[in-house]
């Protein structure tokens, strides 16, 4: 919430909560920021269980260097 209260996200929430949008010069250069993106995000919390929270970073990490390439 605005005020700062705590505000229970449901499970029917769009899963796209936070999008980062990185650049360079060059596609390696995108690739490196988006890298050093990834690499200090810090997401906090915890789910309606007490669980941590779920994310697909670390796949995020892995596909980077694959983006635009194609077999």
């Amino acid at each position: 919430a605005l005020d700062g209260t705590p505000y229970d996200i449901p499970t029917e929430f769009d899963p796209n909560l936070a999008l980062a949008i990185v650049w360079g010069t060059d596609l390696a250069e995108a690739k490196a920021r988006g890298h050093a993106f990834l690499d200090s995000l810090v997401l906090e919390g915890h789910d309606k269980d007490g669980s941590p929270l779920q994310s697909n970073v670390a796949f995020l990490k892995d596909r980077t260097d694959g983006i635009l390439r194609f077999a």
